[in-house]
């Protein structure tokens, strides 16, 4: 195995690992919160953060990416970039300050007016934490960015529940985003020695970069959240809060595959920059892995959503069923996207990246506002959101082609398997499922090794149809092989 490989390998396992115990201790908070708490709770805080995550967005310029990409950052780069995020968490402080009131026209929910305010003091904190925690990420210690996150989730995790126990209403949810950033600030500080100091002598060439990171991180947010716009601003709390709580159980287990994956990989892909070669033999090795992993969760948890919603959040939620069912093959599509993008701007296409997002933002607004003006309601928001999944996807494999030696026929192939297998799966579990068992859980875990099983047969035997090409499927077979 080259180093590269091992590289990819290591990285990919090591980021995997902490998103998935990081999602863990997601899972466990959103279990016991959902019993400690109402759906309007989580609305209402739900409906604050849209207005916080739409002001603090211009303030992700890319500084960590830019001094990833740099071929020999000073500690002049880091100090800029240090000195440029704290600057940017003061002035998102006091816009939020002043917007605050726009919250309640917006939602018509006079209590989001305050909790705004007392929110918008996050992006202030955060712009303090310690810059040297970037060098885990470029010297590819992940290890180390490992222990950082899920300390800092562990720090969250204990703030909110504590502050549920306590409260028992939405104010836990504000106490813990804040306590829980406070305190993973300070953690950052322990983990690494670097300390910074206030400087912008390399303004110039972090700001390079992050302009047009700032275009992409923008318009990221728009496409991820015009739905939950929608919803908020048509609907009420209760409902906002199931949307929102449905879309973190329906994606997650898909975002949290893909996502750790090109966190470790954008490092990897910019040394590869200058490559074209290795770098698009790199990137299908590893979307081989996704699609197997996207077509299989997403479609997984869909075909699952009644049972699943039942086990993980109680029967107060089954009105959050048709929208598990619906989200999770968007997160599924979500992954795909997101295996792409970074790599474009890894190759240094950073104008093309953000073209491709705000393509994305805008038919995402126009497929939602239109499910708004036809009165679907919540669930054709949600269908909106995969609609455009369906649509904007082949455009960006397009694009990606188009800029590394990859052929479309290589996409193609790569994705027809999965999606075959996914498609089998989900017909055998909907056949043999039974409601006559009582128990939720019992079905949802028969369910789930029908659909395992499901999968895993029909992947290899697409597999042995084709040709045996390499890939997943023919380590899997080796892996077997050796274990028989």
């Amino acid at each position: 195995m080259s180093e590269i490989s091992r590289s990819l390998l290591s990285g990919s396992l090591w980021m995997i690992g902490m998103r998935w115990t990081l999602r863990g201790i997601g899972v466990l908070s959103t279990l016991v919160l959902a019993r400690l708490l109402a759906p309007e709770d989580f609305g209402l805080v739900a409906m604050s953060m849209l207005l916080v995550g739409a002001v603090e967005v211009f303030s992700q310029t890319g500084q960590a990416l830019a001094l990833i990409r740099h071929h020999e950052p000073t500690n002049e780069h880091y100090d800029t970039a240090w000195t440029l995020t704290i600057a940017l968490g003061a002035a998102v402080t006091i816009v939020l300050w002043l917007l605050a009131p726009l919250a309640e026209t917006l939602f018509n929910e006079p209590r989001a007016v305050l909790a705004v305010r007392i929110l918008s003091l996050r992006a202030l904190i955060g712009g303090f934490e310690n810059i040297g925690i970037v060098k885990f990420r470029r010297d590819l210690m992940f290890a180390s960015e490992f222990r950082l996150q899920v300390a800092q989730r562990l720090i969250n995790l204990f703030t909110t529940l504590g502050m549920a126990f306590w409260l028992q209403n939405y104010w836990a949810l504000v106490a813990g985003i804040l306590g829980g950033r406070a305190l993973g600030v300070a953690l950052s500080y322990l983990m690494h020695p670097y300390r910074p100091r206030l400087c912008l002598s390399k303004l110039g060439d972090i700001g390079a970069f992050s302009v047009w990171m700032l275009v992409v991180h923008v318009a990221q947010f728009a496409q991820d959240k015009a739905d939950e716009l929608a919803v908020g601003a048509s609907t009420d709390t209760a409902a906002m809060g199931r949307y929102n709580v449905a879309a973190d159980v329906a994606m997650a287990p898909t975002v949290e595959l893909v996502l750790p994956m090109t966190r470790a990989l954008f490092p990897i892909f910019s040394k590869l920059a200058n490559e074209p070669a290795a770098l698009a033999q790199a990137y299908l090795g590893v979307f081989s892995t996704v699609t197997i992993l996207c077509f299989s969760a997403a479609t997984g948890i869909s075909v699952v959503a009644a049972d699943l919603t039942m086990v993980l959040l109680g029967a107060k939620w089954t009105e959050a069923i048709p929208l598990v069912e619906m989200l999770a093959l968007s997160g599924g599509l979500y992954g795909l996207m997101q295996a792409a993008v970074p790599l474009i701007s890894a190759c240094g296409h950073a104008r093309l990246s953000a073209s491709i997002t705000v393509s994305r933002a805008v038919l995402t607004a126009l497929a939602v506002a239109a499910a708004v003006t036809l009165n679907g309601g919540v669930e054709a928001i949600a269908a909106a959101r995969l609609v455009v999944g369906v649509v904007v996807l082949p455009g960006i494999f397009i694009a990606l082609c188009r800029i590394l030696p990859i052929p479309f026929s290589q996409i193609v192939s790569r994705t027809l398997r999965p999606a075959l297998a996914a498609l089998g799966m989900a017909a055998a579990v909907t056949l043999l499922h039974t409601d006559t068992i009582p128990w939720p859980l019992v079905r949802l875990l028969l369910d789930m090794c029908t659909g395992a099983l499901t999968f895993t047969a029909l992947l290899l035997a697409i597999w042995a149809l084709t040709g045996r090409p390499d890939g997943p499927e023919a380590t899997l077979v080796r892996f077997l092989r050796r274990r028989a």
